[in-house]
């Protein structure tokens, strides 16, 4: 039995999630992030820092965005953060840990168990540690389907070609692949999906079973693909939801296959009708939380995580910014006299 199990689906809404009744045996929180975007998000969700802090404001989490040739002076990158992040705390423990697409992780750096980077990885022949886990990725891993279509256009089902019609010698940009997947519509989108991640969790499997590890971090972009390729289609929009059908049957393959002592549910931001919100999802499943959730903020998920874990150091040395979500733990509900009882004990040990 694993640790912990993180899964991570970007821009996935609450507001949704609540529609359609999902993952009812999480204990769902709404948790604001204090940017809606993927870099800053991300980053303060595993740091527990606000953005003055970690310094990433950039979408992406990048330095320079070369497409657009804009060099970002003022947000930093993970190349240049230290040893701040979930996985880093897990490993000071003891804990091995593997990432499967996480966001804002790349390059790669050193851990103690591998790393598989998500976006922006801008070198697919440096996106992992250690390097030689190159080869479990090299031809079927990609971070989401504008990342797959940028590169190869006849992996797409019925598509024969590898590139976009009538742009063999310009080279593929973001635009030119929104274009194209808006005009093949949602049945396109939705199988190539499919495609990808069966194509990821195979791959993830496979490197599980060679290289197990104590704490599994795996993250998808598709909602919020979606939600950006069809922001201008009201239709396809409308159908957003049946996508969160897929984002369940990932969830509950990962919970069958890799059972552990905790696992969160996370997301960076919501997203609906093309745009972002503020509050996305922490949702946990552990024999230690009550089912009622509470409004919190991201950069309360990393401690609230390792408190359940019994990681207790970072939360004494206050090097979190977050605070320990007390009220969603199950040994916390208590009458007065004994809240008073907790607090004396919580005082004695450091964290108040």
């Amino acid at each position: 039995m694993l640790d912990l199990l993180y899964i991570g689906f970007d821009g996935m809404d609450p507001l949704i999630v609540k529609q359609k009744g999902l993952f009812a045996d999480f204990c769902l929180s709404d948790a604001t992030a204090p940017i809606a975007a993927t870099g800053p998000s991300w980053t303060t969700m595993n740091t527990s820092l606000p953005p003055e802090e970690h310094g990433v404001y950039q979408c992406h989490g990048l330095k320079m965005d070369i497409e657009k040739d804009v060099t970002y002076h003022d947000s930093s990158a993970f190349a240049e953060l230290g040893n701040i992040f979930f996985w880093d705390y897990l490993n000071a423990a003891g804990m091995t840990c593997g990432l499967m697409n996480v966001p804002i992780t790349w390059p790669p750096r050193v851990i103690d168990g591998w790393m598989v980077s998500g976006i922006p990885a801008l070198d697919r022949d440096r996106m992992c540690y250690p390097p030689e886990f190159r080869e479990y990725v090299i031809s079927d891993y990609w971070m989401g389907v504008l990342d797959k279509i940028r590169n190869d256009m006849s992996w797409l089902p019925g598509s024969p070609t590898r590139t976009v019609p009538g742009m063999e010698d310009k080279g593929l940009t973001n635009k030119t692949v929104l274009d194209f997947l808006q005009n093949k519509g949602f049945p396109f989108f939705m199988e190539a999906q499919l495609k990808m991640s069966r194509d990821r969790l195979r791959i993830l499997h496979n490197i599980m079973a060679e290289h197990p590890v104590n704490c599994l971090f795996y993250q998808d972009v598709f909602l919020d693909e979606f939600n950006h390729i069809f922001m201008y289609h009201e239709d396809e929009t409308e159908r957003m939801p049946i996508l969160y059908d897929l984002a369940v049957e990932i969830t509950a393959e990962l919970m069958e296959k890799y059972p552990a002592k905790t696992t969160i549910l996370v997301s960076d931001h919501g997203g609906r009708s093309g745009r972002h919100y503020p509050d996305g999802v922490f949702g946990i499943k552990s024999d230690r939380v009550r089912k009622q959730g509470a409004a919190c903020q991201i950069q309360d998920i990393l401690p609230t995580t390792l408190y359940l874990m019994g990681i207790h150091e970072p939360i004494k040395q206050q090097k979190l910014r977050g605070r320990v979500l007390y009220e969603l733990i199950e040994e916390y509900n208590l009458g007065a006299s004994e809240q008073e009882e907790v607090k004396k004990h919580l005082k004695a040990l450091g964290y108040i």
